[in-house]
């Protein structure tokens, strides 16, 4: 991690994230990691890690899934630990197999196969709040929801409302009105898990965390140095009958990242949940709104597109 912790160290971490996601990226697909956020859209960009072109889907590439939506819609709006950032992941996830599953439904037939080009949609993390435990297992790229996502929806059927899925600007457009429901107040919480990092103790952690990266990755620098170097050094593994080779280094790094990040989580976990309660209180107005809708949301999706809520499992 980036032991220079000036005022110029995120927008630094932010294009080496960048980075890193365009090389662990093929194509965009046609639903987008979950851009019908609106405001939160790009921040998901820098902040998420996507994997290269996938082979055709295989169960070996596909998640391991837990079903059913979350009693408690906190995790998966504003998370502050990376264990709950699964259900953000699953969220976000649900959202796009919702598009995607809408896209292929209204676009059959060859002619129209550009309208869902590309690979499936994926649980995508945000190393914004890292899942080390996720990381130190899989490493950086992230596998496939499993679609068709589950024997079936995990709520009663609810009434449909909202643009039918094959109406114009339809296909998908009703996941995208429950992202932009959310996506303001979620891209503040992220504003404010960036302002903690300029913490005291946070930046002793990531000094230390620097040292840690460095000899496991060729002398890198810090955080951004050594997303750089994951870049290049899986870049430098692609390719046909490389796999094997690119998934064990994709996980010595992983674990090496984990390892080495582990002391600066502790701080800023910590941190995270302290300011979440008052954040929490400021807006108990909006929040109250969404506990009424988005699981309504949810199980309206669910029973339109036939898919079921799920979070990644470690």
């Amino acid at each position: 991690m980036s032991d220079q912790r000036d005022t110029g160290r995120t927008s630094l971490r932010s294009a080496a994230l960048l980075a890193l996601a365009g090389v662990l990226t093929a194509a965009a697909t046609s639903c987008g990691p979950s851009g019908a956020d609106g405001v939160d859209g790009p921040g998901r960009a820098v902040e998420s890690v996507r994997p290269v072109q996938p082979p055709p889907s295989t169960k070996e590439r596909q998640a391991r899934v837990r079903y059913g939506v979350p009693d408690d819609i906190v995790p998966m709006l504003f998370p502050a630990t990376g264990a709950e950032t699964r259900q953000t992941q699953g969220l976000d996830g649900f959202l796009d197999l919702a598009r995607y599953v809408g896209a292929r439904a209204c676009a059959p037939g060859e002619e129209s196969a550009g309208a869902v080009d590309g690979p499936p949609p994926m649980f995508v993390r945000r190393f914004a709040v890292p899942d080390l435990a996720y990381v130190a297992a899989h490493g950086f790229t992230s596998p496939e929801i499993p679609s068709p996502a589950g024997p079936g929806p995990s709520a009663s059927p609810v009434a449909a409302s909202g643009p039918a899925p094959c109406a114009p600007g339809g296909a998908g457009a009703d996941a995208s009105a429950v992202g932009k429901g959310f996506a303001e107040l979620r891209a503040e919480w992220w504003r404010a898990l960036a302002r903690l990092d300029d913490d005291p103790e946070v930046r002793r952690a990531y000094g230390e965390a620097g040292a840690c990266l460095a000899p496991g990755a060729g002398g890198v620098a810090g955080e951004d140095d050594f997303f750089s170097r994951v870049d290049a050094r899986l870049h430098a593994l692609d390719g046909a009958g490389r796999e094997a080779e690119r998934a064990r280094e994709d996980r010595r790094l992983g674990a090496l990242y984990a390892r080495c990040m582990g002391p600066v989580e502790a701080v800023r976990e910590r941190l995270r949940t302290r300011h979440r309660r008052s954040f929490l209180l400021r807006h108990a107005d909006r929040l109250a709104v969404l506990r009424r809708t988005l699981p309504r949301d949810i199980a309206r999706l669910e029973s339109r597109y036939g898919i079921r809520f799920g979070s990644p499992l470690p």
